[in-house]
């Protein structure tokens, strides 16, 4: 089943003369007896979105096929492919378009009884029919963690990633670059050592030749050291500069200006909790010397995450967008997160100060891989969600258009996933709460009712985290209530439980 909605949002502004400029937002979810995830997306030459993953039947682990969907800016998917492989895993997790329109999609392939995934690399027409296909080995011992790609001046193709291995367990950088015939021309992998650890997360092209890549070089369980790497034209690597403020896991890095870089990652708290990690976003000149703009997003108190392949991008850099997982638990199994927790979504100008805020779901497991900024300067944002109470192994995919605001209109009663301004945590809790407010919605009351109607807290919220005391109410079920303008701009549940 595919839900789907889509709402053109007119916006008249000055440019020259008065121009007419659209924004359109949607929302799909494709739900089908299938698992099935996007990593990774791109806007083709015709303004559409295409998307690369993987697609395989939850009662048969004996394939995986890779998926590809094409949609509209109105949000109607206009074609979809799969690559079936006969006793063979195959999934893609990254694409770029070529001059003549073509795809070049890149992924991971492995036969089933084979435990090393080999580099996968397919040719597609507009269709998504193959018109060629390359299979590359990768050097033994070593399995493909991930796998993201860089399409240079020239039109080679950088891929670049880790490599893991299990005994002991190691992740290692690896950079590949490919002709766009998907001919190899060059294999560059991290030296192997006792304390291999440095996975390049995001990478991009020098002003003049060569590379930067964003990456963390780990020294023992409780220390990392974060670096942004330098490679030559060559894939060589010529240098390791430290970063003044603490970044790693999965992030993003671009430039700003042509001296000037902006990236996002996660902060670690050494010897610390995972809950105390935040989201960050920085502005570095290009010397990582000059520290200039510096945000965290999150709760000092959850598990905040940034989207796992891209969690910042911008079309103008007056709207950078800012994406992650807001109370995330990797459970038994990272992919299938166990907790109800919410996508979050900052958009912030070019100091990074933030203007608009917003979270989606709170009613399953989200799980957000990709996120674009778009032509229209607004943003998309690809995530998979799963319910362990109606799901069992499998994850729906939900797709989210968002304008240059962050906003996502409806006109449905029951939209496929819900936009929140406020939630509050922990729920249930006992006798602390915390109300997280989006910045735009700061000066509005909040209000508890027992389960008799009854006010038993009313206060006006002034900051984004406000802590409350609840130790004086019984356990039960509350309802909250926010209002701000004399309008309800949040509504829900909440559970007092007995302080454990």
């Amino acid at each position: 089943m595919k839900f789907k909605i889509a709402v053109l949002s007119v916006i008249l502004g000055f440019f020259y003369n008065l121009t007419l400029f659209c924004q359109n937002t949607f929302d799909i979810r494709i739900a089908t007896n299938n698992d099935e995830a996007f990593y990774g997306m791109i806007e083709n030459h015709n303004n559409n979105y295409v998307f690369v993953g993987e697609r395989r039947d939850k009662f048969d682990y004996s394939y995986q096929h890779a998926y590809i969907t094409e949609i509209d800016p109105l949000g109607n998917i206009i074609r979809e492919s799969i690559i079936n492989k006969l006793d063979t895993f195959v999934f893609l997790t990254t694409l770029i378009q070529k001059d003549n329109d073509n795809y070049l999609a890149f992924g991971m392939i492995k036969a089933i009884e084979d435990t090393i995934k080999y580099f996968y690399i397919c040719e597609l027409d507009l269709n998504f029919d193959i018109s060629k296909e390359r299979i590359y080995s990768i050097p033994p011992g070593k399995t493909i963690f991930s796998l993201y790609s860089l399409e240079n001046k020239l039109k080679n193709v950088i891929l670049y990633g880790s490599f893991y291995t299990s005994y002991p367990f190691t992740l290692s950088y690896f950079l590949f670059e490919t002709a766009q015939n998907g001919d190899s021309i060059k294999m560059v992998v991290q030296p192997d050592s006792k304390s291999n650890f440095s996975p390049i997360y995001s990478m991009i092209e020098k002003p003049g030749s060569g590379y930067f890549a964003m990456s963390h070089a780990f020294q023992n369980v409780n220390n990392y050291i974060r670096q942004i790497m330098s490679f030559d034209k060559d894939l060589n690597l010529i240098s390791n500069r430290f970063l003044t403020e603490y970044v790693y896991n999965s992030g993003s890095l671009k430039w700003y200006s042509p001296d000037t870089y902006i990236l996002s990652g996660k902060t670690h708290v050494l010897k610390g909790k995972s809950q105390d990690d935040q989201i960050v976003c920085m502005i570095i000149d290009t010397l990582h010397e000059n520290l200039k703009y510096y945000k965290e997003l999150g709760k000092p108190d959850t598990t905040d995450i940034p989207g796992l392949h891209s969690s910042m991008d911008f079309t103008e850099r007056n709207t950078i967008f800012i994406a992650g997982i807001d109370n995330f638990d990797y459970g038994d199994s990272p992919y299938l997160p166990v907790n109800d927790n919410f996508i979050f979504l900052t958009v912030t100008d070019s100091m990074l100060n933030i203007k608009k805020e917003y979270f989606y779901g709170g009613d399953a497991g989200y799980i957000l891989w990709d996120m674009k900024a778009t032509s229209d300067n607004g943003c998309i944002l690809t995530a998979t969600r799963y319910d362990e109470n109606t799901q069992i192994d499998e994850r729906d995919i939900v797709i989210l258009k968002v304008d240059s605001l962050g906003n996502l209109s409806t006109e449905m009663d029951e939209p496929p996933i819900k936009v929140h301004m406020l939630i509050l945590y922990p729920n249930p809790g006992s006798d602390r709460l915390t109300v997280q407010t989006a910045i735009q919605c700061l000066g509005g009351t909040f209000t508890i009712f027992d389960s008799n109607g009854k006010e038993v807290l009313n206060i006006v919220i002034r900051e984004q985290l406000t802590n409350l005391l609840t130790e004086s109410l019984p356990s039960g079920q509350y309802v909250y209530r926010y209002i701000l303008k004399d309008k309800v701009i949040e509504t829900g549940k909440w559970i007092k439980i007995l302080n454990p």
